[in-house]
């Protein structure tokens, strides 16, 4: 007020001393001259008021401009200012920017010029507004006292603490509670979610409390990572759920409990308790040795009962459905994750047996018992349909004499034989359920393809086939016969043509009794050694690497090689129309035979050949031995040998082991010779533990030997070891004696003696050799 006063007081001094009359006073026509030369001479700087009656200097104005500041409380807008001053807009700006620039605690906001007192007068009376709300929003303040939002904000901020007694949201800058108004809703909050036992929808308790969005999730997540709320936020701002702990806890247990119980849990389960993720949630829940499939999760205890079942499918030939095994919830699409991905995957005797219809395990026992099922069927049919059969082979054979009846229409064997690299080894994958089998019109485009191709004979359409396989297997399902039947379709017709050309070419009266019986011999000395090959072959599955190599070989270079040359006979005798004594064949008589062979029987008579160097050449064949038979197989087929290979079922084959026992046991009683009785031991030890024949030469004996170690006691293998090493070191010193004398020292008494110390040892040891033999046989 004392500013002002002194206002005033000037005021009328300044009225008084134009009212006194002077002597000397100039007329207002010399003072306007007297300005306007000053101002002409840069002596003074002046600037008209918009009458053009007065004159102001910059000093004048910025006083006139603080003044009315002051007198309009610290905020004025430009334009008012202008019309209290009376000058010129322009005037006002420019003089305005350079206060600003001259004094930090002026600002000029939207055409408003504010002092710093005015701000802290505004900043008390939004504190009185914040203390009587709880809460103020500086956008609604930003409305009220026509000022930025931004301004607002930052001197807000400023004076936090002094002139404004709350706190700002750091979710939400634009909102200012007090301490009181947060503590409050901070207790509401901690109290409402406390009382939650299951998952809620943070938005949806907004609404039904009218809590504070920004303020809420600011206080929630305070309340929880100071432990004060025992639970946890998924999800941002409105789509946040709110998860007791009570809840998770109950959840999991509930989980946990029931896989324990039933060792296994669908995913829709976890979704009707509002598990949104149950893949995931399961993963982080259980242990990792669950296996996850379609529907549902699966323990160890359902895997091994699956499993348990596949190997007694293989075991006794016979089939499963798994569907029959698993809980009622199972699908099949369940069931095929199961078998494919985890137990024919894993399962060692996944080559023993297939998957159908997504559910059904075959053994391809039970596969090949099914087709020796029809054999009393194709020979009776063959027979009564001789007449037609002998037309088409003999149509066939005149109009293309290298042209063979038997057409293949699928290269896989029934029981899923060699497949190409890369291929499963049970069943083909699937895509979906049922995609392997036989759809309606796969079937109906094999009939028609029958039906065409006149060179094919007919056996037995699908329908039939079920018919027959019924009659056997009453207890089987109509799907699961349905896909058998589809499988043996094809390998009947092949083998139905086999024999219908069987038994035209025995109603042939072409053929001279002497070549059916020089045919009819060949094919028995074939089949016997074939059998003996096939069963020595098996044996060779027990060794790898270079044991494996040589037995192989030594297999090929004996006993294959006898049926080559006994094929090779029967050819040359067919085609070269020359007797041949096998025995008497080799190597280069059998090059120079293949060179005057038909075409087609050339080829294949060539890759036999080859086959018996022992190098694998064929991708689909692991074994120099599988090459042998494969290539053996294309000969002896009805296109070129027509010679029938008899099937070894188990009861003949354990006959052929047991008398192959008996001739061991036998040769090794009358044996004399160390070697030639460690030799014998060797064998008897080795069918005796595996079950299997093997043809080995001398050589190979130490790796059976080392191969045997395991089946033996350390005592047993002690001894055949030591008796291994004399018999070695007697053949040295037998070599040793032979090689030339290469000094003329005399020999040393002490070699001598030597040799008859080992040849004494070996005799005295043979006995025991002979008993761990024979004791071992009799343990079986």
């Amino acid at each position: 007020m004392s500013d002002w006063n002194e206002i005033q007081r000037l005021a009328a001094d300044f009225q008084r001393i134009q009212l006194t009359a002077s002597a000397h006073q100039l007329s207002e026509r010399n003072c306007i001259e007297i300005i306007t030369k000053l101002i002409a001479m840069n002596k003074v700087q002046v600037m008209y008021t918009i009458d053009g009656k007065e004159y102001l200097t910059p000093q004048q104005l910025e006083r006139e401009i603080r003044d009315e500041l002051f007198v309009h409380s610290g905020r004025i807008n430009l334009v008012e200012l202008q019309q209290v001053i009376n000058v010129d807009l322009t005037h006002i700006d420019s003089k305005v920017k350079e206060m600003l620039r001259g004094d930090r605690s002026l600002y000029l906001i939207q055409g408003d010029l504010i002092d710093r007192d005015y701000i802290d007068r505004l900043a008390e009376e939004i504190n009185d507004i914040l203390q009587e709300s709880g809460q103020i929003s500086v956008s609604e303040l930003g409305k009220t006292f026509n000022l930025p939002t931004d301004f607002l904000q930052t001197n807000i901020e400023k004076r936090m603490g002094i002139y404004i007694h709350g706190q700002v949201n750091p979710l939400e800058r634009g909102t200012i509670y007090t301490e009181a108004y947060v503590a409050r809703h901070a207790a509401k909050i901690r109290g409402v979610f406390s009382a939650i036992t299951r998952p809620n929808s943070v938005s949806s308790i907004i609404y039904q409390y009218s809590f504070p969005e920004a303020l809420l999730h600011d206080i929630l997540r305070k309340l929880l990572d100071e432990k004060r709320l025992a639970g946890s936020v998924q999800g941002h701002q409105s789509k946040a759920i709110y998860t007791p702990n009570i809840y998770s806890r109950t959840q999991s247990n509930w989980v946990l409990s029931f896989f324990r119980q039933n060792d296994y849990i669908e995913y829709d389960s976890l979704t009707r308790l509002d598990i949104t993720d149950p893949k995931n949630y399961l993963k982080k829940c259980l242990n990792k040795n669950v296996i996850f499939l379609e529907s549902c999760v699966s323990g160890q205890n359902i895997l091994g009962q699956v499993q348990a079942a596949i190997e007694d499918v293989v075991a006794t030939p016979s089939w499963v459905d798994i569907m029959t095994l698993l809980p009622s919830p199972f699908t099949t699409g369940d069931a095929s994750v199961l078998l494919q991905k985890h137990c024919l995957k894993s399962n060692k005797n996944n080559t023993s047996v297939q998957c159908l219809c997504d559910k059904f395990v075959v053994s391809n026992k039970f596969i090949q018992n099914c087709l020796q099922l029809f054999d009393d069927h194709m020979k009776t049919k063959a027979e009564k349909d001789a007449g037609k059969v002998a037309a088409k082979f003999a149509s066939t054979s005149s109009t293309n004499p290298n042209h063979s009846t038997l057409t293949k229409h699928d290269d896989s064997n029934v029981t899923g034989g060699k497949k190409k690299k890369g291929d499963d080894s049970t069943s083909s994958k699937r895509k979906g359920k049922g995609k392997d089998r036989s759809t309606p019109d796969d079937l109906e485009s094999t009939r028609s393809h029958i039906k065409q191709n006149k060179q094919d004979l007919e056996f037995m359409a699908i329908p039939e086939i079920i018919e027959v396989l019924q009659r056997e297997h009453s207890n089987c399902e109509d799907q699961f016969l349905e896909e058998i039947a589809s499988q043996l379709f094809s390998p009947l017709k092949r083998k139905y043509q086999e024999v219908a050309k069987s038994v035209f070419l025995a109603s042939t009266s072409s053929v001279t009794s002497e070549k059916r019986k020089l045919h009819s011999d060949a094919q028995d000395k074939i089949n016997g050694l074939l059998t003996n090959a096939k069963l020595f072959g098996k044996g060779l599955q027990h060794f790898s690497g270079d044991a494996h190599t040589t037995l192989g070989k030594h297999l090929l270079h004996t006993l294959c090689t006898e049926i080559t040359n006994i094929v090779f006979s029967l050819l040359i005798s067919e085609h070269i129309m020359v007797d041949s004594d096998p025995n008497s064949l080799n190597p280069e008589t059998r090059s120079s035979a293949l060179e005057k062979f038909p075409n087609n029987v050339k080829k294949a008579a060539s890759a036999l050949e080859k086959s018996l160097s022992g190098k694998v050449t064929n991708i689909n064949c692991s074994l120099d031995v599988e090459q042998f038979f494969d290539a053996l197989d294309v000969v002896l087929g009805p296109s070129i040998c027509q010679i029938m290979i008899k099937k070894l079922d188990k009861k003949k084959e354990r006959q052929i082991i047991f008398n192959h026992r008996q001739s061991l046991i036998e040769q090794l009683n009358k044996e004399s010779k160390p070697a030639m009785c460690l030799h014998l031991c060797t064998l008897l030890l080795f069918q005796r533990h595996t079950q299997c024949m093997i043809h080995a030469p001398g050589r190979c004996i130490p790796q059976i030997i080392s191969f045997l170690k395991q089946h033996l006691t350390d005592e047993q293998y002690k001894t055949i070891y030591e008796y291994q090493q004399l018999i070695i070191q007697s053949i040295q010193q037998s070599s040793d004696k032979q090689k030339p004398e290469m000094s003329e020292e005399p020999k040393d008494s002490d070699n001598s003696n030597d040799n008859q110390n080992i040849d004494l040892q070996l005799q005295e040891k043979m006995t025991t050799i002979k008993a761990i033999a024979l004791e071992n046989k009799k343990q079986s």
